[in-house]
């Protein structure tokens, strides 16, 4: 297959696949907070998250089946769970959104192995910018849609079920265009690998509860960036201007901190305790000055706050790299991608429950978690330098 039909397949394909997954998880704190149902949202973001766990195990059922039978399957079933949040009982709300998260990860998982298909190097690094792009730009639009279409639509209920709607039928959309894509990609045939067993030494132990940690107070707060600023007092117009502005700053800051790599890699240990100490005391600051505490000063804590996190997110991957031997390199991602994944699911459990009591203890919490990973990584600094000094 040439080159150009290989990356405009792969491009239009991820583009409404994307597209429905960002505006479906970007509607449904909205739709769920018109209809009295928070606590449910919490629940079912939960649930999802809680699902991602089992993405150690949906890589192997990828590799056994094959990921173009794997991705056709994931994507109609994801397409019909998404149809399903239009549901707000709490019960099903919970079903539907584990259902949805274990679709999710088989997909993602799948269009991964669909960018290493290409066996030229140059073609699947390609595949990976321009899926990084995708998923930044259809974000951004999602949210640049919703605020335009909030601002003309009186009724918000009506408005957040029919892009509720939408974003499934982008997804169904995607479906049928990889049916019609499919018979030109052959089945792989190679043999899977087996993976070697984890060696559990102290650096690897401290990864695990640095990925724990931090899903715990990711979790606590992402869900939730929206329905923050509702409860500040604005309109879910000028709330989703803001979030606009902070998602834009990520985009911005995610590549700056990589065009920047080597800088941030000369002392990443010590560079990530820095960044846990700034966000332990962001945190602390919010909770006892949320009530007097401006917009614009909010705002500015929220964009550091993503500075922050795109900072830490490529240090951690840099001490990754250098730490984790590759004999266990695999199996190593895949334990640090579902503790991770344990703690986002805790972390929004926690915010479920406490949430409707006293939103302002998530932040209170949430620098509770930040603690215990500032903790971590400062014994990881000296499990580093025992590592060193053993070689």
């Amino acid at each position: 297959m040439q080159e150009k039909v290989y990356t405009k397949q792969f491009i239009v394909f991820s583009t409404l696949y994307y597209l429905g997954i960002n505006l479906s998880i970007f509607i449904m704190p909205l739709y769920f907070n018109e209809n009295n149902a928070v606590k449910s949202y919490g629940l079912a973001y939960a649930s999802m998250s809680f699902a991602g766990i089992f993405a150690i195990f949906l890589g192997r059922i990828v590799d056994k089946f094959n990921w173009i039978t794997t991705l056709s399957f994931s994507i109609i079933l994801y397409a019909l769970a998404l149809f399903g949040r239009v549901i707000t009982n709490e019960y099903l709300a919970v079903l539907i959104a584990f259902i949805a998260g274990l679709s999710a990860s088989t997909g993602v998982l799948s269009l991964k192995n669909w960018m290493a298909y290409s066996t030229q190097t140059h073609l699947t690094n390609r595949l990976v910018l321009y899926r990084s792009l995708i998923f930044h730009s259809t974000n951004l639009f999602s949210i640049v849609l919703v605020l335009i279409l909030a601002y003309i639509t009186p009724n918000k209920n009506h408005l957040y079920w029919s892009l509720l709607v939408v974003s499934a039928s982008m997804v169904f959309i995607s479906w049928l265009f990889f049916l019609k894509i499919r018979p030109n990609y052959q089945l792989d045939t190679h043999e899977n690998k087996k993976l070697s067993k984890i060696k559990f030494n102290p650096i690897v132990i401290l990864f695990c509860l640095n990925m724990i940690f931090s899903g715990c107070y990711s979790g606590l707060i992402k869900p939730y960036l929206i329905l923050l600023f509702i409860k500040k007092g604005f309109s879910d117009e000028y709330s989703i201007f803001i979030n606009l502005m902070i998602v834009f700053s990520q985009v911005i800051f995610t590549t700056i901190v990589i065009k920047k790599l080597n800088f941030f890699s000369k002392s990443p240990i010590k560079l990530l305790i820095t960044l846990e100490i700034i966000l332990l005391c962001s945190y602390l600051f919010i909770y006892f000055e949320y009530s007097e505490m401006s917009i614009f000063v909010l705002l500015f804590i929220f964009i550091l706050r993503t500075f922050l996190l795109s900072t830490s997110t490529c240090t951690e991957e840099i001490i990754h790299m250098q730490y984790i031997s590759k004999e266990q390199f695999a199996s190593v991602f895949g334990l640090l991608l579902t503790v991770y994944l344990i703690g986002d699911s805790l972390g929004a459990f926690i915010s479920s429950l406490v949430f409707n009591y006293n939103y302002l203890y998530m932040f209170l919490i949430s620098a509770g978690f930040i603690l215990l990973n500032l903790i971590a990584y400062i014994l990881l600094s000296f499990a580093v330098k025992k590592h060193h000094h053993l070689q």
